[in-house]
């Protein structure tokens, strides 16, 4: 063996013995064999250096290994290597790849990027009940994985910290907030032990705990200490108001989630011309020069280029067809089923309108093939936890926040 090699294999040998206390070990060419090979089972979240996506939802699969941390049977990696890639037949990324028990073949998971998904596929793939794991939904944050993690493009963060000896009620009920966000890939929930972590203590310079802090999308260097109480309802319809993303307290959508407040006004302002499918090349360059940050706003974007280019506001009734129609699929995953439900609720602002629209043109009760839509909460029996959102109708905005 050349000095090389063999400094090579000691450098990733010494990297394994650091990490082995890490809930996701990075694993490469040279430890595989010493690594996932030697387990009962392994999962892996596989991504490359350059993906962006593959940072934004790796949170997600390190919050989902917390509760196996003292598992022997069950070895959580993480893989750029590009070499060992090959031998998995991904296609693209990130994908999580797992080895069953007893097979030296690695399978593709057709599940989401996120704890239940990765949950579940450990419980299909091992043929066990894991609905008595307690699920960790906040990604526990150390001084090497801090700041990529507060740093990720387009992503709104929430720290909790806290010291070890006398936070156990207050991490319950960050981990319930985190719950309710458990499907979007846009926010991330972090816990930072202040009593481990002594360089992060010392950069919030912290006495008083527990410590929660926000960092918004639009300034990640300017991180603010929130300044309400550490409950559920209240940081939820926090995160809804700075983020847009309109969850209940147990993750259910509210009514009005994916639709955007600007974007639902410039309907209204051209509901005419979109009924009629004409004079909306003004309207698209709007559309396509200030709102296409995200999905959502690319939604309305693609609802009225259809519309344009058929000349008819017919297109509305055959996309909510084909949207009910994917609704109906109970083969679909909660991420899957709730970009669904907030596509749904774009399309019936716009349809509201041009009934609305008619109304007052004709003096007439007419609508684009009525809204009497099924239910789409029972187009899905999804696997949220089940909290008392009684207090949550008619919220007042909460701003309770300070910048450092």
């Amino acid at each position: 063996m050349s000095s090389f090699k063999f400094l090579q294999l000691l450098f990733y040998s010494c990297c394994f013995i650091i990490l082995a206390n890490a809930t996701v070990i990075e694993v490469n060419s040279y430890n595989f064999n010493q690594t996932v090979s030697k387990m009962y089972f392994s999962i892996l979240f596989v991504a490359t250096n350059d993906c962006v996506q593959c940072d934004i939802e790796y949170p997600k699969f390190l919050a989902a290994s917390q509760p196996f941390h003292s598992d022997p049977q069950i070895y959580f990696g993480h893989v750029t290597d590009s070499e060992l890639i090959k031998s998995f037949g991904v296609t693209e990324y990130p994908s999580i790849v797992y080895y069953q028990p007893g097979s030296e073949s690695p399978s593709i998971s057709d599940q989401d990027h996120t704890v239940e998904g990765v949950i579940t596929t450990i419980a299909k793939a091992m043929k066990g009940d894991f609905s008595r794991v307690k699920r960790e939904y906040a990604a526990e944050l150390v001084e090497e994985n801090y700041d990529k993690i507060v740093s990720l493009p387009n992503v709104y963060t929430l720290i909790l910290l806290y010291k070890n000896n006398e936070a156990k009620e207050d991490i319950a009920v960050f981990e319930k907030i985190a719950a309710s966000f458990r499907n979007d890939f846009n926010i991330v929930f972090g816990k930072v032990n202040a009593e481990k972590e002594e360089a992060l203590r010392s950069d919030f310079g912290r006495k008083k705990y527990p410590a929660i802090y926000w960092y918004s999308i639009e300034n990640k260097n300017a991180r603010k200490r929130y300044g309400g109480r550490l409950d559920l309802v209240e940081l939820v319809s926090f995160i809804n108001e700075q983020t847009n993303i309109m969850r209940q307290p147990g993750g259910e959508l509210e009514e009005m989630a994916g639709r955007v407040e600007a974007l639902d006004k410039l309907v209204v302002e051209n509901v005419e011309q979109i009924y009629e499918g004409k004079k909306l090349k003004k309207l698209l360059k709007t559309l396509k020069n200030d709102y296409s940050r995200n999905e959502l706003e690319k939604y309305y974007t693609y609802i009225i280029e259809n519309i344009h280019s058929t000349r008819s506001s017919d297109f509305l009734e055959e996309e909510r067809g084909e949207v009910l129609k994917k609704l109906s699929d109970r083969v679909l995953t909660p991420v899957q089923m709730d970009k669904l439900r907030r596509k749904q609720n774009i399309l019936h602002k716009f349809i509201d309108e041009i009934a609305m629209y008619l109304i007052n043109k004709n003096g007439i009760d007419t609508s684009l093939g009525g809204m009497e839509d099924p239910s789409w909460q029972d187009a899905f029996s999804g696997s949220f936890e089940t909290f008392d959102t009684s207090k949550t109708t008619k919220q007042k905005k909460i701003t309770k926040h300070e910048e450092l």
